[in-house]
């Protein structure tokens, strides 16, 4: 019984240890190496890049977050994130669990924009007095030292939308933040006064990590002092030698067939085995995430983390809010790097404020007018047409281009365009349109309930309440129903861009090189589907030629070539041997008449040369009775004596050769010895 106990003894030892060992190797493992920092939204990526250096030196890798300087204190003071990087000294005493380094990182100024025709100077806080002032970041520090007297102060949440304000009159200036190494951008009309104020940045850490502050003050300070700083700032340290990368910006979400038009134009050029390219691509995700400040701020961090270490080479943006967005974050997040945009419907060189220089790229026109020719040569008893598009602004500006390009068929044609209603009241509509109408789609994805709807999802809708034909103008909306129509297509869109792109980062042309592309209709395609065609008796032959025919059967050789070839092959085979079987049964046969015929005449010769020896046979005892009988044996041949025997040589006066004239001119010769 003892040693039972003592074996239970051990066996509860040994589970009690093993079960221990795991939380002592997680414990051991759990030493934090990645430092989570939050950063001012409108930060410049240089400061991503220095405290990228200084706490890579340090043991740990670091993730960003972009935040409001109020939700970004509150975050580091509640434990949620580890650090804040470049914020000024106006935090709080109130916050007890934050420190602050006491080595400054960058500076922060004060700048005042105001019309080119404002006449009045800006030297200070002081000068705002009166004014109407408008502003976007730093909220608590600028309201503190604004003047009491300022009468109108408009807070919004980026400088394109104080813009329109200021130039029409709202308001009379915008104060607001700049970053040592960032940059801002304004549209013609303005200008930039020197700054009112100037502070110091730095860096705050939660008190769980003061024993880095020391570490984190000395390193800045080397940097500062050996040039470090100013590499960075320069992007002086960056290699380049290995690869080039390509960040694609992408308007709308990944799965979008539009969206993966792009990414094949894309791919299609810079594809290389080397990896001397590689493109890498975030999404804004727009129609799904309709608050622009919530899309935008999950792509600021995505770019801030993933490229802090090497900065993209060239950026490829992809349809209007990835514009917008590049524009707008320009010389905080990409300043100096080359930009080519594609899918922008409305080109209007206002829309890139003053980044103008470091932008070009591919206008995406829209075919409507060729479009609504063909529909009409389909249909020549067409009397309306209804036009589609959301309300969105792409889809304003679509319902713009397109209503441009019909102004010829005025008077001729009867042109709707939609309300922005419910997607039944709009399925509603659609059933109600006359015989006589046909029906052009461009660019839908949301109703007025802000409801999404992908495009299969839409053209099958509209295909089952409508009972005349649709045609369309966006790629991505073909195959669900629609007949066709001349395609804006994203493949040949992002292609164009990337080709541009690519001549930049290989050093060919830069960026002023390249004007922006306006004309652009040939990229667009004609498409059409075959199951609609045939649904509605359209022969091929009246399309446009070249045109793509979506859904067409494939001929069986083309889509199984070797199972083609292999059934080939086993048609022909039995054709092929008994064709073999019928030649070679000839030549056997012809070969057998041969053997026969030779077997014939060797058979008569054998005969022939018996016959042949019994003749010698006779001929040699004839030749011995001749040439010993007593008789005369003259054989004359061509009147000559040719062959005598052996008796008439010795008793006639005659020999071989002798002609028969003188044998028979003596006759007596003969008769003497005859007698």
């Amino acid at each position: 019984m003892k040693n039972i106990k003592t074996i239970l003894a051990i066996g509860v030892g040994v589970f009690l240890f093993l079960s221990l060992m795991p939380s002592v190797h997680v414990f051991a493992d759990t030493e934090k190496k990645v430092f989570e920092l939050t950063i001012p939204s409108e930060e410049s990526t240089t400061i991503d890049n220095i405290l990228y250096t200084i706490f890579k030196e340090m043991g740990y890798e670091i993730s960003l977050t972009s935040a409001s300087s109020t939700a970004a204190v509150t975050m580091v003071d509640d434990g949620e994130k580890d650090g804040l990087a470049a914020q000024t000294t106006s935090v709080g005493d109130q916050y007890k669990n934050i420190m602050r380094g006491s080595e400054s990182i960058s500076t922060v100024s004060i700048v005042v924009i105001a019309r080119d025709d404002f006449a009045q100077g800006i030297t200070g806080w002081n000068s705002l007095s009166g004014l109407k002032v408008g502003y976007t970041h730093q909220t608590e520090y600028i309201t503190e030292h604004l003047p009491k007297d300022v009468r109108t102060i408009v807070k919004k949440n980026a400088l394109d939308e104080l813009y329109p304000l200021l130039l029409d009159g709202t308001i009379d200036v915008i104060v607001m933040p700049l970053s040592e190494y960032a940059g801002f951008v304004y549209p013609k009309g303005v200008k930039e006064y020197p700054p009112i104020d100037v502070m110091p940045t730095y860096t705050y850490f939660n008190k769980e990590y003061a024993s880095l502050v020391p570490q984190f003050d000395t390193i800045l300070a080397r940097m500062k002092q050996d040039g470090t700083i100013g590499k960075i700032a320069n992007r002086a340290g960056q290699d380049t030698s290995r690869n080039k990368i390509i960040l694609n910006i992408s308007s709308f979400y990944p799965d979008m067939v539009w969206e993966d038009e792009l990414k094949r134009g894309i791919k299609s050029i810079f594809a290389d085995e080397d990896k001397q390219y590689i493109v890498y691509s975030v999404n804004l995700n727009s129609k799904r995430i309709l608050s622009k400040e919530n899309r935008n701020k999950a792509v600021l961090d995505t770019i801030r983390t993933s490229f802090i270490a090497r900065k993209p080479d060239v950026l490829v943006v992809s349809d209007m809010n990835a514009l917008a967005f590049t524009v707008e974050n320009y010389f905080s997040m990409f300043k100096d790097i080359p930009v080519v945009f594609c899918g922008i419907n409305t080109f209007d060189p206002q829309m890139l404020y003053n980044t103008a220089g470091h932008f070009t790229g591919v206008r995406a026109d829209i075919s409507a007018k060729e479009t609504v020719d063909m529909m009409l040569k389909l249909f020549p008893d067409t009397k309306n047409i209804f036009v589609l598009n959301d309300y969105l602004e792409t889809g304003k500006m679509w319902r713009r281009d397109i209503a441009a390009q019909l102004q010829p068929f005025a008077g001729k044609l009867n042109v709707e365009y939609n309300e922005n209603i419910p997607m039944d009241e709009l399925l509603l509509k659609m059933q109600q349109l006359p015989p006589d109408t046909l029906v052009l789609t461009g660019f839908y994805f949301l109703d007025s309930n802000n409801i999404y709807y992908k495009q299969q999802e839409l053209q099958q809708l509209l295909t089952q309440n409508c009972k005349v034909p649709i045609f369309g103008l966006l790629s991505s909306s073909l195959g669900y129903g629609e007949v066709g129509g001349k395609y804006v297509d994203g493949k040949s869109q992002a292609e164009a861009a990337s080709i541009m792109a690519k001549q930049i980062i290989d050093g060919d042309k830069k960026v002023t090189d390249l004007p922006v592309q306006l004309d652009t209709q040939h990229y667009n395609s004609w498409k059409f589907d075959y199951n609609v065609l045939k649904l509605y008796h359209i022969p091929e032959s009246v399309l446009p030629e070249h045109s793509v025919i979506m859904h067409k059967p494939t001929p069986y050789y083309e889509s199984n070539p070797l199972q083609f070839v292999f059934l080939v092959f086993l048609f022909v085979l039995p054709i092929l041997s008994s064709v073999f079987l019928v030649f070679f049964t000839s030549k056997l046969r012809k070969q057998n008449a041969e053997l026969m015929r030779t077997q014939k005449n060797l058979h008569t010769a054998e005969e022939l040369i018996s016959k042949d020896v019994e003749i010698k046979e006779i001929k040699e005892r004839l030749e011995v009775v001749i040439s010993t009988a007593p008789v005369l044996y003259i054989f004359i041949l061509d009147g000559k004596v040719f062959e005598l025997n052996d008796y008439t040589k010795h008793n006639v006066n005659i020999a071989v050769g002798d002609t028969t004239d003188r044998l028979f001119t003596n006759p007596g010769r003969i008769e003497g010895i005859t007698q």
